[in-house]
């Protein structure tokens, strides 16, 4: 192959240094200004450099799933300003749906001392509220009834901390709070949203742990949660 150049002073190749050996002496031979590299593929060319700029602000960008993954999450019972309440810890999700994190409303306007589970007027009955899993779905089967359910209907009418999405925990994560948060609570009995009975709820006793089942329309003390999707 035969190479010509006219009217050029001076040309200049970038010679990396992975190329073949004798390469750069021949082509200064020639009477071609020669460059090298001191890394090996590397050219600094302006073509080349804005390349590896791109390319290194790619490496570099951290993706929102890698966001999600940096996530800081408080310790247990503390407050977790993001989610506007106390951590209480990763709730399992069952069916498919995902595990999430389960935030309790903190004070006094997170909890509601005497409230009865269904009116005393109300002839509730069984109730589709029965999930000991879910308190989000048993707290919107309540609080969207015609019947009367004070509880459940308290604690969706919330609005703390810039969050609107509060219900009344079911039987499975009131135990997760009493292990993991149990100073967020008043002592004595706190209402779940779990339906026991035809005349009967779950109840949490922030005093040794245990549940029970108390009469709907009795008064006992609620507090509201919410949960937080990672």
């Amino acid at each position: 192959m035969e190479l010509n150049i006219e009217n050029v002073e001076q040309l200049t190749l970038n010679i990396s240094a992975g190329a073949k050996p004798g390469l750069a002496e021949t082509l200064q031979g020639l009477g071609f200004l020669v460059k090298r590299n001191t890394v090996a593929g590397e050219c600094d060319c302006e073509f080349c450099t804005a390349a590896r700029a791109v390319t290194t602000a790619a490496r570099t960008t951290v993706s929102p799933a890698a966001a999600d993954k940096a996530l800081t999450v408080p310790r247990l019972g503390a407050f977790w300003p993001e989610q506007g309440g106390i951590n209480a810890g990763l709730m399992r999700g069952v069916d498919g749906q995902p595990d999430y994190y389960q935030i309790i409303a903190s004070g006094d306007a997170g909890e509601v001392a005497d409230i009865a589970w269904a009116g005393s007027s109300c002839d509730s009955g069984d109730t589709a509220a029965t999930s000991k899993q879910d308190g989000l779905a048993n707290t919107k089967l309540l609080a969207e009834s015609a019947l009367d359910f004070p509880a459940a209907r308290w604690a969706a009418g919330l609005t703390l901390e810039g969050h609107s999405d509060w219900y009344l925990p079911s039987q499975r994560e009131l135990a997760l709070c009493w292990a993991n948060a149990p100073e967020a609570f008043s002592k004595g009995y706190h209402w779940s949203s779990t339906q026991s009975s035809r005349n009967g709820a779950w109840c949490q006793y922030f005093v040794d742990g245990s549940q029970g089942n108390g009469t709907k329309s009795a008064e006992l003390r609620a507090r509201a949660v919410r949960r937080f999707i990672p």
